[in-house]
């Protein structure tokens, strides 16, 4: 013992004398060791995982108010964002072998920070078997190295210091928030040092912390109106499994498995049913932490042996982390890619016993720290930037079509916002312009992505496949569309419907059920359909059901319920309009008004506004524009281009003034806002023409448009076309003899086309139908003074 002492001091010299030397030597380990660890087989593997996290980050990119961004924590959801949608090809493989080098060498600084080299080598040469691959672990064990080495220096600095140590570890939280519970610990002397025990030193700790969650509390309380620090719903497989006493977490619809309503909070539910019987979950609790010991058991002993020694700072609080980890997660069914973090933080304590053998002197320990800290200080600049980002977010966030509409101005080619541009028109039933939005977004993809956030396991897959057997339906191919539904119930119950880690009785029992009562496979059809236009889907439903009896689809599934990412806020898009020129292209966007005013009109105060503000005109038209539009309404159809806008009320008029027929793209405008748009606009023209092709189309589809008749009736009255208006009138009499309204309006007609006799008998038919009718009254006055 003595001679391997000897050695080991005698080494412990060498590297004390070549300090610099040895500290780029260790930057050159952990950099080989990270190259030759990344696998790229495995990232293609996390495609799937990295995409999800990136639509999350993507609406603090380009700031959308989106509820869907709560569903991952924002350092690893913006980094995703940045890698699969903003990056190069080779920018994954780039980041995550500078990030685990970087990992790496801080466990080397840190463990080296106490003035013995020789400790720090061995901390980092323990860490390198275990160093795990999975991309959202890497980043919390970076997070939690570089607070650590922040907190080295707590240990030894003043307020300043604190604040750096506690700003760091509340980024930490905003990776993964497991050591949540650690908290309060890390103000005690044990693990903040004496020094720290000061109140206006733990003040600026704690304070600094909770700045660093400020701005993502914020941006959840904005969301609806709730203090949450947390990612919402990713853990409730976790949470779940843990209360059905599952050893691993089984991944599925485990809210339908449990029969929790929507919005039903799984901790809750989980509460009622430990509290009054906790001894068999505190048993699973044991097993599953005494598997983390298994996974590394010398590293584990040795860390122990530190921790309880406590021969340096940093190894006492790198210790009570990993335990602290080590606890939390197995309080929960386990998933094996947690417990990745801990063997960088085992490496710590574990070779701190190194520093008390007798005969290691601890030499100076700037050459090692001031690396350390300043790697620590590069992932503090990023938190701060990420900070700076939530805040904004924050305050400047607007609704989805707004900030998508802004951010496309600026960036055309962003995958991102192009899908999410389609996404929003397929689900406000904007089918045709959805349809041709994701075809440019596809024209982007096929340009390539370095993570290939579409792979085969990703979540778009089983949408792809719900498309497919729908596509079949809509042709007629009722075999080929049940074998399509086949391979998605086959492909949900392969990928989506899954154990996470070795299993057990438990957990396949668990997985069983799951299959049988989960509902995953109508998800994506029900995001599949969104790809037809509302007319089409119950059809497509009654040839499912008879096609794949099997099947199951819910009652009451139409009209589809609209996901809360992709509502659109009549008002605050009403708003928007009103504080743009609506005279000019504020409305010749992805929404035109009158589709938009036909869906929001019962948002009545900003609705109201604008329909007055747009009253005595064409709508939404200036002058000058009303003129170059209805030239181009009047163009030959051959020669006519697009109607200029995108404006489909125009199209419909260009078409009926040209004697064309109905073209078959107006099933996606049967809308009765449309057709009163286009009639106004031959009313105002004086287009008998066009009125009676608009007629004939209307009563071609009576279910559809069968509301606007009577204003139909009217806009030919406008235009001059007398008998025509009084044929329609005397349509809507025969269904609704008596009706007062439309006495009074065939009468007025009947006068203006010069008929007095008649326009009488029908005043007075509207009062003695309904007694005191103002208007009837009115207009017979009129005629007694003719």
């Amino acid at each position: 013992m003595q001679k391997l002492t000897g050695a080991l001091s005698a080494l412990t010299k060498l590297l004390n004398r070549r300090r610099a030397l040895t500290a780029v030597f260790a930057a050159c380990v952990a950099l080989l060791a990270a190259w030759l660890q990344y696998d790229a087989r495995l990232a293609a593997a996390q495609s799937p995982s990295l995409a999800f996290m990136a639509d999350k980050g993507e609406p603090l990119l380009h700031a959308v108010r989106s509820s869907a961004l709560a569903w991952s924590m924002p350092a690893p959801s913006v980094l995703s964002a940045l890698l699969v949608y903003h990056a190069g090809p080779g920018a994954y493989a780039a980041v995550f072998i500078g990030l685990k080098a970087a990992t790496l060498f801080l466990v080397f600084a840190l463990a080296a920070g106490a003035g013995v080299p020789l400790a720090g080598l061995a901390a980092l040469l323990a860490a390198l078997p275990f160093a795990g691959g999975n991309f959202e672990q890497l980043l919390y064990a970076f997070s939690l190295l570089a607070f650590l080495n922040l907190a080295a220096a707590r240990a030894a600095g003043g307020a300043a210091a604190n604040a750096a140590a506690g700003f760091g570890f509340g980024l930490t939280l905003l990776v993964r928030p497991a050591l949540f519970p650690l908290a309060p610990l890390l103000l005690l002397p044990w693990l903040a040092g004496k020094r720290n025990a000061r109140p206006l030193r733990a003040l600026a700790f704690a304070a600094a912390a909770c700045a660093a969650l400020a701005p993502w509390t914020l941006v959840n309380y904005q969301l609806d109106k709730k203090l949450v620090v947390f990612e919402r719903g990713r853990a409730d497989c976790n949470i779940i499994s843990t209360v059905l006493r599952s050893d691993s977490t089984v991944e599925g619809d485990c809210r339908a498995l449990a029969g929790l309503a929507p919005g039903e909070s799984a901790l809750r539910w989980a509460a009622a049913r430990v509290l009054p019987a906790p001894w068999p979950y505190v048993f699973d609790g044991a097993k599953r932490f005494f598997r983390l010991f298994l996974a590394h058991p010398l590293l584990w002993l040795l860390a122990l042996a530190g921790l309880a020694l406590g021969q340096t700072y940093s190894g006492r609080l790198s210790g009570a982390c990993a335990l602290g980890l080590g606890l939390f997660y197995s309080a929960f069914s386990f998933e094996p890619r947690y417990a990745e973090p801990l063997a960088y933080l085992l490496a710590l304590p574990g070779a701190a016993w190194l520093c008390g053998l007798p005969g290691l002197k601890p030499a100076a320990t700037e050459p090692y720290a001031a690396p350390g800290l300043a790697v620590s200080g590069a992932g503090l600049g990023a938190g701060l930037v990420l900070a700076a980002l939530l805040l904004s977010h924050a305050f400047s966030a607007k609704n989805i079509y707004s900030a998508v509409t802004a951010a496309l101005s600026r960036h055309p080619g962003d995958l991102w916002l192009l899908e999410k541009r389609a996404d929003l028109l397929l689900w406000n039933d904007n089918t045709e312009a959805g349809l041709a939005a994701l075809g440019a977004a596809a024209e982007v993809s096929a340009l390539g992505f370095p993570l290939a956030p579409r792979g085969e396991q990703g979540g778009r897959s089983g949408e792809a496949l719900a498309r497919a057997a729908l596509e079949d339906l809509d042709a007629g191919r009722s075999s080929e569309a049940a074998y399509g539904l086949g391979a998605l119930a086959g492909f949900v119950s392969e990928n989506h419907i899954k154990v996470r880690g070795p299993g057990g009785a438990r957990a396949e029992r668990l997985l069983a059920e799951l299959r049988g009562a989960g509902n995953i496979p109508w998800h994506f059809v029900s995001q599949a359909l969104r790809f037809w236009p509302s007319e089409r889907r119950g059809v497509l439903l009654r040839r499912l059901s008879a096609a794949a009896p099997w099947f199951a689809v819910p009652h009451g599934v139409l009209p589809l319920s609209v996901p809360a990412e992709y509502e659109l806020d009549g008002e605050d898009l009403a708003r928007e309009l009103i504080a743009k020129d609506c005279a000019g292209a504020a409305a010749s966007g992805d929404f035109p008004l009158e589709y938009a005013y036909g869906r929001y009109r019962a948002s009545a105060a900003p609705w109201t506004a604008l329909w007055l503000a747009l009253s005595g005109r064409d709508i939404r038209f200036s002058q000058s524009e009303r003129s170059a539009l209805l030239a181009a309404a009047a163009a030959p159809e051959k020669s006519a281009a697009a109607p200029p806008g995108g404006q489909p009320a125009l199209g419909i008029l260009a078409v009926c003034r040209n004697g064309g027929a109905a073209p078959a793209g107006w099933a996606a405008l049967r809308r009765p806002a449309l057709f009163e748009l286009a009639a106004r606009l031959a009313g105002e023209a004086k287009d008998a023409a066009a009125l009676k092709t608009l007629g004939a189309y209307l009563d071609a589809h009576p279910r559809e448009l069968g509301g606007y008749a009577h204003n139909l009736a009217l806009s030919l009255q406008q235009a001059g076309a007398y008998p025509a208006a009084i044929e329609r009138f005397d349509k809507l009499l025969a269904g609704k003899p008596g009706d007062p309204k439309l006495l009074n309006d065939r009468g007025m007609c009947r006068l203006l086309a010069g008929n007095r006799a008649a326009a009488g008998a029908d005043f007075r038919a509207a009062l003695a139908a309904s007694p005191g009718f103002a208007e009837a009254e009115r207009n017979l006055a009129y005629l007694a003074r003719l």
